[in-house]
């Protein structure tokens, strides 16, 4: 599956906590972001990748199908990974 190796990788280094914690890290700046004037600077669509490639992983592991995942794939290989 298209995340396979990256989670492969973080497991070996992160505990389940930190794993987690590292994969909602902007989710969760943004949900505890408190002051108007507080920046923070993130890269949504790569955020909004890895999200996807969650989701379908997950739903795989499920045996849900997911309509066009194939496409998706291939579009994230070619455009994000760069196979």
């Amino acid at each position: 599956m298209t995340g396979s190796l990256k989670y492969y990788f973080l497991w070996s280094t992160f505990k389940t906590k930190e794993f987690v914690d590292e994969e909602n890290k902007i989710r969760n700046t943004l949900k505890h972001l408190v002051e108007d004037n507080e920046f923070i600077t993130a890269d949504l669509e790569d955020s909004a990748c890895w999200m996807l490639v969650r989701a379908i992983e997950n739903a795989s592991r499920l045996d849900i199908s997911i309509a066009r995942s194939h496409e998706f794939n291939d579009w994230f290989y070619s455009n994000i990974i760069g196979i």
